[in-house]
């Protein structure tokens, strides 16, 4: 982001503009096509940039037709499926149910994606890191690369030493590519000198953090090639980004409830005089039990406390702009209001030179405020629904009665 972005980050490298576009020789003679492409990704990088807006095809598809602007569909696909992260696959699916007419486009963009990250092994990578076990050989196995960012790679893995105390051999044919529950992830940082340990301060940070705001750390250290790693949870979730690009809802109450516990967490880190340092939608996840997990804490020990409370409550702004009402939802007015009431603390927080601590708080007493708001107005409305059946029941009973002695027949009558 720039520096008048409200997180303070340069946006990250995929945001460039989009490899999809075509050579100059091989560009299509509609150049209307291919200008409003360049357009797009232009947009989408200086959104980014400016305004932490996440592309999506619903920003787009007014002026942009799968059919008719290939190049331009190209690019949006693009730019909505980078945004995703390793989660563009789950990202594809929904958007091609909500916009049944981008299906191809859509699967044209991952397949490019999917080739371009398609790569041979590094080989550098370990095959295994970790403490040794009995047999002599390193404790978790890598696989795929599932991740690449600037501080380094994030692979699956798996841990030989299994619950029941077995110890799985080192070339045990394992599906690493397996989400089930148990496996982990490793990140790999390379070492940039001999004294240098870039593992160290991020497990440090990432420890403090208590759950479940954090991500379990296992493991730490040097690997057998010089590289460093750490041995992490593999949580099951969408980054705020991957669900943004998949324009799904988010419950404001919720994202309310979950920021304060992010706020007490960068407080807990703050008091230890450490930080964060790049929080942003790309490394806050929302889990599949809907809390919010803080990852990669590479910049922790550059982080000013300030920039995270800010980063944090202009986050806060950005969740309340998507935070819309879920479907089914009993009270319509019930969203708007702690959709009100999240902007109003975040606000607060950019405006008010709150420290963690204290957003946390006005993010709580702001749920509290929404939450009274909400009950008074819902029992006033019941209130005055019953009131009202119990005033028109009684004119109801009399007109029935009235109408049944009006239609009596004269010989029914009584005497």
């Amino acid at each position: 982001m720039g520096r008048d972005s409200p997180i303070g980050q340069q946006p990250p490298a995929s945001w460039r503009p989009s490899r999809f576009a075509p050579p100059v020789a091989a560009r299509s003679s509609d150049g209307f096509d291919q200008e409003l492409a360049e357009r797009v990704a232009e947009d989408a990088e200086r959104c980014l940039r400016e305004h932490l807006l996440i592309p999506t095809i619903r920003r787009y598809s007014p002026a942009v037709d799968p059919e008719r602007n290939r190049f331009a569909a190209q690019e949006v696909a693009h730019q909505v499926l980078t945004a995703s992260g390793p989660h563009r696959e789950a990202v594809r699916e929904w958007l091609a149910d909500r916009h049944p007419t981008w299906l191809v486009t859509l699967s044209r963009a991952l397949n490019a994606l999917e080739l371009i990250d398609d790569v041979p092994r590094d080989d550098t990578a370990p095959a295994a890191v970790g403490p040794e076990l009995a047999d002599g050989k390193p404790r978790f196995l890598v696989g795929d690369r599932i991740a690449r960012g600037s501080g380094g790679t994030v692979h699956r893995c798996i841990d030989r030493l299994q619950s029941d105390g077995s110890t799985l051999p080192i070339d045990a044919e394992v599906d690493l590519r397996d989400d089930a529950p148990g496996h982990l992830v490793v990140k790999l940082l390379p070492r940039v000198s001999r004294s240098a340990d870039p593992w160290h301060p991020e497990a440090r940070f990432a420890s403090k953090v208590a759950a479940p705001c954090g991500i379990r750390i296992v493991d730490s250290g040097d690997a057998s090639n010089g590289a460093a790693y750490i041995v992490m949870e593999r949580v099951d979730g969408l980054t705020l980004a991957a669900i943004a690009a998949a324009e799904r809802q988010v419950d404001p109450l919720g994202a309310m409830r979950e920021l304060a516990l992010l706020a007490m967490a960068l407080s807990m880190l703050h008091a230890e005089g450490l930080g964060h340092g790049d929080i942003s939608p790309m490394n806050i996840m929302l889990d599949r039990s809907g809390n919010l997990r803080m990852l990669d804490f590479g910049a922790g020990g550059s982080a000013s406390a300030d920039r995270d409370v800010r980063a944090l409550a202009a986050l806060g702004l950005w969740l309340s702009l998507g935070c819309l009402p879920r479907k089914g939802a009993a009270i319509p007015w019930g969203p708007p209001t702690m959709r009100r009431a999240l902007a109003t603390a975040s606000i607060e927080a950019i405006n008010g030179g709150l420290n963690a601590a204290g957003f946390a708080d006005r993010l709580q007493e702001q749920s509290r405020k929404a939450r009274i708001l909400r009950s008074i107005v819902t029992v006033t409305a019941i209130g005055a629904l019953i009131g009202t059946l119990l005033y028109l029941a009684p004119a109801g009973a009399s007109s029935r009665r009235g109408g049944l002695d009006a239609g009596e027949s004269p010989r029914t009558a009584q005497p």
